[in-house]
């Protein structure tokens, strides 16, 4: 059983590194959030230099740490028991991390909110409407077609060569491998075994595409002391998020497909092998999103790009051809726990988040809603799925 010893080693070690990864992403999510916010609330951005805030964060993180140090903890000792406790656990530490975050947030968010009031800061909540840039971002110029389009090309490839070698299969072929690489289930063969993975892998490309999409059209939160340089900070972010994304569903789709010919009874990889081809795309996908994170900070706000025309024109103060101000629906009231962002009055369902590097909904909006419940369904059916199943194989 030395291969099965093996797959359950390169388990654990994905869970060390996702526990890892969470775990930094996590505790340094206060030092990459705009300087206008702290922890959901607007704030001037002195107001970081203030050595209570500089405690708070650094409570944040602590607590992140340990954390992270009791979800390792769990990671080595389920190891002792097999396999199925190393995938319990790659299932479970990211959720029970991110409620442990959200519990020490909440503590943060009312010290945030109780420094504010008792500070008396009055922050602006008037801007310009975008020209250029968001017409610009309807266009989708600046997002990075050939990472998608390149994605698609191997799945349309790896369809054609299925179809190809199809005939030539035997009728009845291997649909399961144990931990140690030994066929235990076979079937006849069908074109839907055969073409399930590049049909997942198209679907994944699309939802990839469609997040890419989504952060070129998401609502942006303009910097009231400096409009230009935030425009240019989000132009330079969002092509950094595209070239991530395209990368990362490049990755996605050659995990997927190498694993058919596996599919197809052509070929079958011993276990060090099949734990290069899981490990590898893993780690080349996770790369870049903390790469990103880190370098530009919440919606590029730790860049210093160049500010273009464009920028300038975006940002205008006055309004450029006589544009009435608006208002940009900045206000804490707005935002539930600074999290969930609730405003009937704006037409915006897409929202840069007020904490993290993320993008959120405005659940003021009927699509909203929709989304977050399917979201809510396909996570619900994802986890008792998936603990029913190893549930059994105990």
């Amino acid at each position: 059983m030395k291969d099965a010893s093996q797959v359950n080693q390169l388990f654990f070690i994905l869970n060390i590194f996702m526990i890892l990864v969470i775990g930094t992403l996590l505790a340094i999510l206060p030092y990459i959030t705009r300087k206008v916010l702290l922890f959901g609330i607007r704030v001037p951005e002195m107001a970081h230099t203030l050595l209570e805030v500089g405690r708070m964060k650094r409570f944040y993180t602590i607590m992140m740490a340990l954390v992270t140090l009791a979800a390792l903890g769990a990671a080595v000792a389920g190891n002792a028991y097999g396999t199925v406790a190393n995938l319990m656990i790659c299932l479970y530490a990211p959720l029970v991390m991110m409620l442990a975050q959200f519990i020490v947030y909440l503590r943060c968010w009312r010290h945030s909110a109780a420094l504010k009031a008792r500070e008396n800061w009055i922050i602006p909540s008037v801007g310009t409407a975008e020209t250029r840039s968001a017409r610009s971002r309807e266009r989708f110029g600046g997002l990075p077609w050939i990472w998608y389009w390149g994605s698609f090309g191997l799945i349309l490839l790896t369809l054609l060569l299925s179809l190809t070698f199809y005939p030539s299969m035997p009728d009845t072929i291997i649909t399961h491998w144990n931990g140690a690489m030994e066929a235990d289930a076979w079937a006849p063969k069908s074109l839907g075994h055969i073409l399930a993975i590049p049909i997942i892998s198209l679907v994944m490309l699309l939802i990839m595409l469609a997040s890419n999409l989504a952060v070129y059209r998401m609502k942006l939160q303009v910097s009231q002391e400096n409009p230009a340089l935030s425009f240019a900070q989000h132009r330079v972010y969002r092509r950094l998020m595209s070239h991530m994304l395209g990368f990362i569903t490049l990755c996605m789709t050659l995990m997927f497909l190498l694993m058919q010919p596996m599919i197809m009874n052509i070929w079958v990889p011993d276990t060090a092998v099949l734990m290069a081809l899981i490990l590898i795309p893993t780690v080349l996908m996770i790369l870049p999103a903390i790469y990103v994170s880190v370098k530009a900070g919440q919606s590029g706000t730790k860049l210093r790009p160049a500010i273009t025309e464009a920028d300038v024109a975006a940002a205008g103060y006055p309004p450029p051809d006589g544009l009435p101000l608006r208002k940009t629906y900045s206000d804490d009231r707005y935002w539930k726990l600074g999290l969930f962002y609730y405003n009937p009055d704006d037409p915006s369902l897409l929202v840069e988040d007020r904490f993290g590097n993320n993008g959120g909904l405005n659940y003021a909006r009927p699509a909203g809603i929709v989304l977050i419940v399917l979201l809510i369904l396909f996570t619900a059916a994802t986890y008792i799925g998936s603990t029913l199943l190893f549930i059994r194989a105990f």
